[in-house]
């Protein structure tokens, strides 16, 4: 039962048919670089992608096979894929068939999700991968960035025309890329994968991936529109239901979803209606992108009113430490104590071993045991970090998905407080997390950039409260320097819900810029002693 899911693990799947070193690829070697991964471990559900933007993961007939329209590849990663895909297709078989099957066979279910709008392809537009290279030198790209030829036969059906002149810095830019599900044979497309997926695999979950990438309809109109959309799930979630109704047991139907109502309903994507309706057998709460500081409780409250399990996707591939186990823990903590049900893990195949040197260290996915038991989770050693900003003046990241995240905060300003007001960062904290001993104490760190110890003077405060004693270490690398400082906090002075670090700079050097930069803040609070 979805209600009792608790770990929710999600690859790619072209991910292993890349990443498998065999010659040719054989069902036994894409099993070994996926299901066989995790089959020991307490992981719910095994969800695997069936398209990205440049094709299909499985062998469709309504749309493009990936890759399937290339007559030249620029790496040699794509020809593994469609060699790959091509001797599973000769086997009688593809890759989702392979591991719907092996995930069964590990007593676990499995979920297809369908990408409603990815986007990846932009990327190979800006790297000019449609162009053969003759240099060692030129960028190459992912097979997902290629356009698919579905795209290029139909540049009607798209919101605007990829090839004009947009300036890449702006919404419009990744915009004018997308299916316009405005346009009745956008969705026809969709709900003919939909229905191949449903009635062709053995599937538990069908998820609609709403995030990948969250351009539907014409920015001003997205609001308009979302009835459209609305109907489009009413008529998915009818298939599912009829195809439950032939096979005996239910074929349930997910979506994930920007971070908010609100935030998705500027999108197009009325989630509280899809939920109210009875159109969700469960929800996943946004992309990941700010794991400490989305508003779980908000999407997870409305779904916990209808009786549907909200999980908390969390995104490891946002945070340079993915190892960090304490920040995954103390994610999924905060996550749990807003009333998630459960974690879906995203981009998390990266702590795999096969994507590390022999050297290398990976955190392997055992931290999956202690996910699958919230009851433990805040008694344990946890990092509170505060996320990152998605800044829409960058490619990746910022300008795709912004829109529909939850805002970061850093980095951050530090202007001169001539005023006495400083800048001010904040930790959502979970009472749980909040309740240690006494005499325990955690750890602030901050890292500063454009400081100088010697002669910028800064006054910290922690809830107000004046910070005195903080260590202050210069990390010096080729061509930056940045200070990390470090401030023991009684574990007593930390509140359940929001805790704030300002930053007031006092004086600043007139000879240089009248700034200081924020670049990381995390809290940890030690292991609950008793």
């Amino acid at each position: 039962s979805p209600d009792q899911y608790r770990v929710i693990f999600h690859q790619d799947a072209i991910d292993p048919l890349m990443s498998a070193h065999v010659p040719k690829m054989t069902p036994d070697a894409l099993l070994d670089y996926s299901v066989r991964q995790f089959a020991h471990l307490p992981i719910d559900c095994y969800a695997s992608d069936a398209n990205h933007a440049s094709g299909c993961d499985y062998h469709t007939k309504v749309a493009d096979v990936n890759l399937s329209g290339r007559s030249h590849f620029r790496g040699q990663q794509d020809v593994r894929l469609i060699d790959a895909l091509q001797a599973l297709f000769d086997a009688g078989t593809d890759p989702l068939e392979v591991m719907c099957e092996g995930t069964h066979a590990a007593d676990k279910d499995f979920m297809i999700r369908l990408r409603m709008n990815d986007l990846h392809d932009v990327v190979g537009v800006l790297q000019d991968l449609e162009t053969r290279s003759h240099r060692p030198t030129d960028t190459i790209g992912e097979p997902i960035y290629y356009t698919s030829k579905w795209k290029k036969e139909h540049p009607e059906l798209l919101i605007g025309d990829p090839t004009d002149d947009t300036p890449p810095v702006t919404y419009s830019y990744f915009q004018r890329s997308a299916m316009n599900y405005a346009l009745g044979a956008v969705r026809q497309l969709t709900f003919a994968m939909a229905k191949e997926l449903v009635t062709g695999y053995d599937l538990d979950f069908l998820e609609l991936d709403f995030i990948r990438f969250a351009f539907f309809f014409h920015r001003a109109e997205a609001y308009a529109q979302r009835h459209v959309m609305t109907e489009l799930v009413r008529r998915i979630r009818g298939l599912c239901e009829e195809e439950g109704k032939r096979r005996g047991r239910p074929v349930r139907l997910s979506a994930r979803v920007p971070d908010t109502l609100e935030l998705g309903l500027r999108c197009g994507l009325d989630t509280a209606v899809w939920l109210s309706d009875g159109l969700l057998d469960m929800v996943t709460i946004g992309g990941g992108y700010t794991n400490f500081g989305t508003p779980w409780q908000e999407i997870a409250g409305a779904a916990r009113d209808v009786g549907v399990p909200a999980m908390a996707c969390l995104n490891a591939a946002t945070k340079a430490s993915t190892n960090d186990i304490r920040q995954i823990r103390a994610a999924a903590h905060r996550a749990h104590a807003a009333g998630v049900t459960g974690i879906k893990i995203w981009n998390c195949f990266y702590h795999l071993p096969y994507h590390h040197p022999k050297e290398g260290k990976p955190s392997r996915l055992e931290f999956t045991r202690e996910l699958a038991d919230p009851d433990c989770l805040g008694k344990r050693e946890l990092t509170y970090a505060v996320d990152s900003a998605m800044n829409p003046d960058k490619l990746l990241g910022g300008r795709s998905h912004f829109h529909h995240a939850w805002p970061g905060q850093l980095p951050m300003t530090i202007g001169l407080a001539g005023d006495g007001i400083g800048q001010r960062v904040t930790f959502d904290i979970p009472e749980e997390a909040a309740g240690r001993e006494p005499g325990d104490e955690a750890t602030l760190l901050l890292e500063l950039g454009n400081f100088w110890i010697h002669d910028d003077r800064l006054e910290l405060y922690w809830n107000g409260q004046p910070m005195e004693g903080a260590d202050y270490e210069m990390r010096r690398q080729f061509g930056t320097e940045r200070y990390w400082v470090t401030y023991s906090l009684p574990c007593s002075s930390i509140r359940k819900g929001l805790n704030s670090v300002e930053l007031r700079l006092v004086y600043r050097d007139p000879r240089v810029d009248p700034f200081v930069a924020l670049w990381r803040a995390e809290l940890t609070v030690p292991e609950r002693s008793a």
